[in-house]
Protein backbone atom coordinates (compact mmCIF):
# COMPACT_ATOMS: atom_id res chain seq x y z
CA UNK A 1 0.00 0.00 0.00
CA UNK A 2 1.20 3.36 -1.29
CA UNK A 3 1.45 6.42 1.41
CA UNK A 4 -0.03 9.64 0.50
CA UNK A 5 2.49 12.52 -0.18
CA UNK A 6 0.95 14.41 2.72
CA UNK A 7 1.30 11.89 5.19
CA UNK A 8 3.54 11.96 7.79
CA UNK A 9 6.17 9.40 9.13
CA UNK A 10 8.03 9.28 12.68
CA UNK A 11 11.67 9.40 12.60
CA UNK A 12 12.31 5.98 13.09
CA UNK A 13 9.77 4.87 10.73
CA UNK A 14 11.61 7.52 8.29
CA UNK A 15 14.90 5.96 9.17
CA UNK A 16 14.06 2.03 8.73
CA UNK A 17 12.92 2.97 5.23
CA UNK A 18 16.13 4.71 4.12
CA UNK A 19 18.14 1.56 5.88
CA UNK A 20 19.62 4.47 8.96
CA UNK A 21 20.05 4.37 12.06
CA UNK A 22 17.29 6.86 13.86
CA UNK A 23 20.19 9.00 15.42
CA UNK A 24 21.34 9.34 11.70
CA UNK A 25 18.08 10.44 10.33
CA UNK A 26 17.89 13.17 13.48
CA UNK A 27 21.22 14.60 12.42
CA UNK A 28 20.29 14.92 9.25
CA UNK A 29 17.38 16.77 9.95
CA UNK A 30 19.24 18.86 12.53
CA UNK A 31 22.06 19.84 9.91
CA UNK A 32 18.95 21.05 7.79
CA UNK A 33 19.53 17.96 4.84
CA UNK A 34 15.68 16.77 5.52
CA UNK A 35 13.25 18.81 6.29
CA UNK A 36 10.84 17.52 9.82
CA UNK A 37 8.45 19.26 11.24
CA UNK A 38 8.45 19.23 15.60
CA UNK A 39 5.22 19.20 17.01
CA UNK A 40 4.93 20.48 20.54
CA UNK A 41 6.49 17.92 22.39
CA UNK A 42 9.34 18.20 20.73
CA UNK A 43 8.47 15.15 18.78
CA UNK A 44 9.43 15.38 14.76
CA UNK A 45 7.60 14.13 12.06
CA UNK A 46 8.65 13.72 8.45
CA UNK A 47 6.32 14.40 5.40
CA UNK A 48 6.77 11.81 3.01
CA UNK A 49 7.11 14.15 -0.25
CA UNK A 50 10.14 15.67 1.86
CA UNK A 51 11.40 11.98 3.00
CA UNK A 52 10.87 10.89 -1.30
CA UNK A 53 13.12 13.83 -1.77
CA UNK A 54 15.68 13.43 0.60
CA UNK A 55 16.24 9.88 -0.38
CA UNK A 56 16.06 11.09 -4.18
CA UNK A 57 19.02 13.99 -3.66
CA UNK A 58 21.05 10.95 -1.56
CA UNK A 59 20.57 8.56 -3.96
CA UNK A 60 18.69 6.06 -2.23
CA UNK A 61 16.29 3.16 -3.69
CA UNK A 62 12.97 4.71 -2.83
CA UNK A 63 10.87 1.83 -1.60
CA UNK A 64 7.43 0.94 -3.44
CA UNK A 65 5.51 2.32 -0.24
CA UNK A 66 6.48 5.65 -0.47
CA UNK A 67 5.90 5.98 -4.57
CA UNK A 68 2.12 7.23 -5.20
CA UNK A 69 0.86 9.16 -7.91
CA UNK A 70 -1.78 11.18 -5.37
Amino acid sequence: MALHKDSYLTTGQAAALCQLGRETMRQYIIRGHLLAETLPSGVRRIRVLDLQRFMLAHRMTVPFALVSDT
